[in-house]
């Protein structure tokens, strides 16, 4: 199985058996530490954001932690991580956080589905920046890095943990099937908490429909009409008449998250 050498560190995939169901959990680990290893990110005001990843029944997972003295995540925050390159990948953190059982230092997790063309960005890409934008007050916590690595190291580390994870769940697990494209299992929940974050203003709204003349302005469509951010709200951009216009559900998610 591979192994992951950075100094006196050794970082392995572990593969554990549930023997009634026959089902696998794979997760990874430091040689001679408990539990599951988690990649460190700090950020202002000195939190402490981390990261791992496990495979469930054939599932994969990222797994955020914050210690709840720092900051305690919420179902409705959103995690983004910026690559070299420009790619983006936004964590809306569908599922409540818990507290890890038997953690002593009073960490909060949440689990995320992540599917395989994010874990080929995490693997293949290095990280430049990461926010974590707060549901509850807009509050942003900002981009830091490894306090132990230099960050040459510290990318090459997340990449080779991530190649480590693929490379054992594809040996390992029978009948993989990966998820390629985001799935929830309540879109209506996930609208729910969508609604939570700051809504655009109605004034605005009213002007935009105005302008726009209730259709898309790519394809002209009158149905299914949505208020899209020309630039995204992940790339900076703001809930203002100039950056909202009026797309039709499909031309919406053919733009994703590009701007324009």
């Amino acid at each position: 199985m591979q192994e992951i050498k950075f100094g006196d560190m050794i970082i392995y995939p572990e593969v554990i058996t549930d023997e009634f169901s026959g089902t696998k959990k794979i997760l990874i680990k430091e040689q001679g530490m408990p539990g599951d290893y988690f990649i460190e990110l700090w950020g202002d005001d000195n939190i402490n954001l981390q990261f791992g990843f496990r495979n469930i029944s054939g599932n994969d997972y990222i797994v955020f932690r914050c210690w709840k003295s720092m900051y305690k995540l919420k179902q409705g925050d959103t995690i983004y991580f910026l690559f070299e390159g420009g790619d983006i990948i936004e964590f809306l953190l569908v599922s409540k956080s818990y507290n890890v059982p038997n953690d002593q230092l009073g960490n909060i997790e949440n689990p995320y589905q992540i599917t395989i063309p994010e874990l080929d960005i995490l693997s293949g890409k290095k990280l430049i920046k990461w926010k974590i934008k707060s549901c509850k007050n807009n509050l942003e916590i900002m981009s830091g890095f490894s306090k132990y690595l230099e960050l040459s190291n510290f990318q090459k580390l997340i990449m080779e943990v991530v190649q480590a994870y693929k490379g054992a769940v594809q040996q390992y697990v029978d009948n993989y099937s990966p998820l390629y494209e985001r799935t929830f299992q309540s879109q209506n929940e996930v609208e729910e908490i969508k609604n939570t974050r700051e809504r655009i203003p109605q004034d605005v709204m009213d002007a935009v429909w105005r302008r726009d003349e209730g259709k898309c302005v790519k394809c002209g469509s009158k149905e299914n009409l949505e208020f899209d951010h020309i630039i995204p709200v992940s790339k900076g951009g703001a809930n203002t008449y100039r950056n909202i216009q009026l797309l039709c559900e499909k031309c919406n998610r053919e733009k994703s998250n590009k701007i324009g």
